[in-house]
């Protein structure tokens, strides 16, 4: 209080003309340590890019805690205690959530972008058709009842008396279904499988019971069949019998798939089966040309010679009989009710409103969805990949890829240079270690195929899809007889192909990955953003959190070969075990226990971790040298070596829930706390960034270093 006595001994013009000098000389001892600093270097980023990572900071670092004593509690602190109150268990959980909008704005945004790839067109034009509910109405159903009349001659207890049963044959029904775009596995799937020696054969099976019970077929739903039957101008008064009689058809059906599969595991054929050829397939009772059927529901040209797995010899037996007991008209029903369920979200709202009661009883998620919802739902499933490729090349264009790619290329280079200098390798397999490292190539985004959309359609088979109708069921057939010919294809295809198919399809995830089977070291765009990456930003900054990430990624590259290769001679492979112990006794020690010794994974994981970090350094020290000193963060105290290491630790603040806390056994990474502490412990780079004394808890005098 004793500068307001002061204060009063002069009048109040006095007193206001000290407080304004007062002011004015603090604002003249800022600027003069801002030119000071400007002097030196050290001048302060004010884009709006620096505003957001200096947030980031403020947000999630706890100046409270001394760094050389927990820099997990340091780096993560402050976001640790507002992490639950925020519903945030991770720092990189909004990542999926906007990678969700982002990925949805595609597909249902109102604005027509002129550079959008011709599959995303028919995307966005199958979702606005699909909250169209004007149209939907105004069309009454009558596109999905001619498709019924075109399938089995109408629906029998629609059509009553009128329906053509001389005419019915199963057989044919499903064949006119998957030419037509409909669900058409009522009795019989006609698969792709890709047996030990990666060649295509058609399976021929059972329909799946889920197949079957999608459709709805409970006998607390039957008043609303018989309602839905009605509004599709079923007059009959024998509708009630026949759809009680066809749900007891069903309940048989299912009995028959049910007694199949409890021989057989769903994704392989049962034991002991024997190939057969197209030409000599044949059963006893079910009688079928199997050349034709087949030729017909996969649109491929199949000869007499091509090989089929067929093992549902007892359940064809089983479907003969059960057929052979029950009218035509009964089995036209089970096929028609089946065409009408799968097809409930495109039909009016009176039906849908049946539907939707059905759902009820089976509980069926898509009860709980909106209607856009629900449309870009169907969008995804109806066009897969296409959203997903158009979101990879908007927010990854050229300019962020060309950046992402030289810091892949500096800490690829670092891990080079350590290679090269180890002294526990031998030199036969460190000549292997660099050579493998310098195959291992880099996609970011993903694979190159989807920078090109035409290529990217092609590839996916949307080329060949053409939407000639604006009715919405029209259009949904459409995409289904394209995806459904897309799947055939694989007959055709060699066993390079279907790798190909694998490494090429677009996947969003918020993570990095090294494939090992194809040498790739991929970063999909969903982690390309906010405090992991941002190109307009200081690099200290995308070293710390990309380039460690990177670098952890490049030496699964190298150890993980380890596991089954042959590149590592038995002299390196021993003394690697022998110096990599430090890392096992590390991580027992901080965790009190010695439940993940065995752990193989996590193990290779804390390799990874312990030594990505330093490669990713190394490179962002060498390209500061080059490029020179980088400017701070607004109201950051922190030196660009320090956000370093703690842009490679904000990353992995993670608040566990109780639970999780528990699968410690089956994790395949350490702890986030441990990923942390234990990399930077033993950094020989990091103590002197932070002037944390040797011996202190981040500056153990003995250190564990394998690679970096």
């Amino acid at each position: 209080m004793g500068w307001r006595n002061w204060l009063k001994k002069y009048t109040k013009f006095e007193r206001g003309l000290i407080l304004t000098v007062a002011a004015l000389s603090a604002v003249v001892l800022v600027l003069f340590i801002v030119v000071l600093s400007s002097a030196h270097g050290q001048q302060t980023c004010d884009s709006p890019e620096c505003v957001r990572a200096a947030t980031h900071i403020l947000e999630t670092v706890d100046p409270s805690i001394n760094p050389c004593d927990d820099f997990y509690q340091f780096a993560c602190g402050t976001f640790l205690k507002h992490a639950f109150a925020l519903g945030q268990p991770t720092t990189l959980h909004n990542f999926r959530t906007i990678m969700k909008n982002q990925l949805k704005e595609i597909v249902v945004e109102k604005t027509n972008r002129q550079n959008v790839s011709r599959a995303v067109q028919m995307q966005k034009k199958f979702y606005r058709g699909c909250i169209n509910e004007t149209a939907v109405e105004e069309d009454n159903d009558t596109t999905l009842v001619k498709l019924l009349d075109e399938v089995t001659g109408g629906w029998p207890v629609v059509k009553s008396y009128s329906w053509p049963e001389r005419d019915f044959e199963w057989t044919k029904a499903t064949v006119q279904a998957r030419k037509l775009g409909l669900f058409y596995q009522f009795f019989v799937r006609v698969e792709v499988y890709f047996g030990n020696d990666s060649t295509g054969r058609i399976w021929i099976r059972p329909p799946f019971e889920k197949d079957i019970s999608s459709s709805y077929w409970h006998k607390e739903n039957l008043d609303h069949m018989i309602q839905i039957a009605a509004d599709l101008g079923s007059q009959s008064v024998g509708k009630s019998t026949d759809l009680r009689r066809t749900l007891d058809f069903t309940e048989q059906l299912i009995m028959i798939v049910q007694k199949h599969y409890s021989k057989s595991e769903e994704n392989e054929p049962i034991e002991g089966y024997k190939n057969v050829t197209v030409g000599k397939l044949e059963h006893a009772f079910i009688k079928i040309h199997w050349l034709d059927f087949l030729r017909n529901i996969t649109n491929v040209a199949l000869t007499d010679n091509d090989e089929v797995i067929f093992d549902a010899n007892e359940y064809f037996k089983d479907l003969y009989f059960l057929l052979m007991k029950t009218a035509k008209k009964i089995q036209a029903n089970y096929i028609a009710w089946s065409i009408v369920s799968t097809n409930s979200h495109y039909t009016t709202k009176k039906i849908r409103d049946e539907f939707a009661n059905m759902r009820k009883v089976v509980n069926d998620t898509d009860l709980t969805l909106s209607r856009t919802d629900l449309c870009y739902k169907k969008s995804t499933e109806l066009f897969k990949n296409v959203a997903e490729g158009e979101y990879i090349r908007r927010h990854t264009p050229a300019s962020k890829r060309k950046y992402i790619k030289e810091l892949i290329h500096n800490v690829k280079t670092e891990l080079q240079l350590v290679l090269e200098d180890l002294n526990w390798m031998d030199e036969e397999t460190k000549t292997l270690a660099v050579l493998h490292l310098k195959n291992i190539t880099e996609e970011v985004g993903w694979t190159e195929l989807v920078y090109d959309a035409k290529k990217f359609e092609r590839f996916f088979g949307y080329n060949q899809l053409k939407m000639t109708s604006d009715k919405l069921v029209d259009m949904a057939r459409l995409a289904v007889i394209n995806a459904v010919n897309q799947y055939y294809r694989q007959l055709r295809q060699t066993n390079r192909e279907e790798e190909e198919e694998y490494v090429n399809t677009p996947k969003l995830d918020v993570n990095a990955f090294y494939l090992k089977y194809f040498d790739k070291l991929i970063l999909p765009t969903p982690i390309l953003q906010g405090h992991v990456f941002n190109e307009r930003r200081p690099h200290y900054m995308n070293y710390g959190a990309l380039g460690s990430i990177i670098g952890h990624e490049f030496m699964h590259g190298i150890i993980e070969s380890d596991s089954d290769e042959t590149w590592w001679s038995n002299r390196t492979t021993k003394t690697f075990k022998k110096i990599s112990q430090c890392i096992i006794d590390e991580h027992d020690t901080y965790l009190g226990m010695s439940d993940l010794s065995a752990n193989a994974t996590v193990f290779e994981e804390n390799v990874a971790d312990f030594s990505g970090v330093n490669l990713a350094y190394t490179a962002y020290r060498k390209w500061s040298r080059e490029h020179g000193l980088e400017d701070k963060l607004p109201g950051i105290q922190y030196t660009p070596n320090q956000l370093f290491w703690i842009m490679t630790s904000t990353y992995l603040c993670h608040e566990s829930k109780p639970s999780e806390k528990d699968k410690r056994k089956e994790a395949m990474h350490a702890t986030p706390s441990y990923r942390v502490i234990g990399r930077l412990q033993h950094s020989p780079h990091f103590a002197k960034d932070f002037d944390c004394p040797e011996g202190s808890p981040m500056n153990p005098r003995n250190k564990c270093r394998i690679f970096a």
